[in-house]
């Protein structure tokens, strides 16, 4: 009772806080009366926290209702779950002043919502390979999350690595960092056109540690970048654009004999190729017939180039690939095509003695062959 002797009647949360999993659906929360009253006694229900309405939990109601002879009224409260990486969230519920009461002692109530997506996210790069021209001007790299992480930014070191260098885009290792709330992030690399003929470079990007996420498949992502700068033969007849892949090539060295004739006409040239794969020849080599030290005449020598495995379009031999060597005399302006029996090989210093038939393989690759003389 009060001062004057009348019933008091108070109202008040049965506990102060509470706490309950995502994933539990609902949780109940009850308000009591000290003493059931003759009237109805209503309270409005201001709602606080971190948890959103309608998107981390629902209500049934927000106004407390004691109907005559009520001592308890329950509300439910429905907890939405989601697969997002967060930090617990609150619901907290304030009494308003109520009509025909008063507050009790306990008026705020604090539901944790206590999160249940403890599995970290896994990044990815969005490919493990791309090809750009050397012309692009800039590449720009994707990362991804399988999720959203809500409670912490992701941070991936990355080293860069690869054939080409900071001359070529001017990449250094460095941090990537994708938002909470965010599932993608990305690096921009500028691309430096150059006027160098040189083979296909790479810029090999790896993930090198993670912080507030796994390694997904897709950790290291390799870009070539294709020279534009094409070479050509300064010669007349075998005049065709060919791919130099530096770093898989060989030199072959040996005499040409046209007709049984020592070639001396510097004119006459040498072109050496490959099946193309779409029914033609590509060359891969050419030289002039021409003079050499110690008066020597009739000699070539030429370079050969191997396929750049990291490009998708054949661009010079291939292991098991059958070299073609043609000879063209200038006189005549006839173009020989050469069989295994045309060749003939000789020891030279510092040369090995290439096999027949002219077989392109791994032994190739940075080696010198000599003498070949072309009958």
């Amino acid at each position: 009772m009060d001062a004057s002797g009348d019933i008091q009647h108070l109202i008040q949360w049965t506990a102060a806080t509470a706490s309950i999993d995502e994933n539990n659906t609902t949780i109940a929360l009850t308000a009591t009366l000290n003493v059931a009253s003759n009237s109805i006694i209503t309270s409005d229900i201001t709602l606080d926290g971190t948890a959103i309405p309608d998107e981390d939990y629902r209500l049934t109601t927000e106004t407390l209702s004691f109907m005559a002879g009520d001592t308890t009224d329950t509300i439910t409260i429905t907890i939405l779950d989601d697969s997002i990486v967060e930090q617990d969230e609150t619901i907290i519920l304030t009494m308003g002043q109520p009509a025909n009461a008063e507050l009790g002692a306990i008026t705020i109530h604090t539901i944790t919502i206590k999160d249940n997506d403890l599995s970290m996210p896994i990044v990815n790069w969005t490919s493990e390979v791309l090809a750009i021209d050397e012309d692009s001007g800039s590449v720009t790299i994707t990362a991804t999350l399988s999720e959203v992480n809500a409670l912490s930014d992701v941070s991936i070191d990355y080293i860069v690595s690869g054939t080409s260098d900071s001359a070529d885009h001017g990449a250094t290792n460095g941090t990537l960092t994708i938002p909470s709330g965010n599932t993608v992030a990305t690096i921009l690399f500028t691309i430096t056109d150059d006027t160098l003929v040189e083979q296909t470079e790479t810029l090999i990007i790896t993930m090198d540690g993670l912080t507030n996420a796994e390694p997904g498949v897709i950790t290291v992502h390799t870009i070539s970048i294709k020279d534009n700068d094409a070479a050509t033969t300064d010669l007349s007849h075998f005049s065709a654009v060919y791919s130099k892949t530096t770093g898989s090539s060989c030199l072959y060295a040996g005499k040409v004999f046209i007709n049984g004739e020592k070639a001396v006409d510097e004119e006459d040239e040498v072109g050496i190729f490959v099946d193309d794969e779409s029914g033609g020849e590509m060359l891969i080599g050419a030289d002039k017939v021409k003079e050499i030290e110690q008066g020597y005449s009739g000699y070539y020598t030429f370079e050969i180039y191997g396929d750049n495995p990291e490009t998708t379009v054949k661009d010079g031999a291939k292991v098991d690939d059958a070299l073609i060597i043609k000879v063209w005399d200038q006189s005549t302006d006839t173009e020989y095509t050469l069989s295994d029996s045309d060749f003939q090989t000789e020891s030279i210093s510092g040369l090995e003695q290439p096999q027949i038939p002219l077989i392109w393989d791994s032994s190739h690759k940075d080696k010198s062959f000599g003498l070949l003389n072309l009958n």
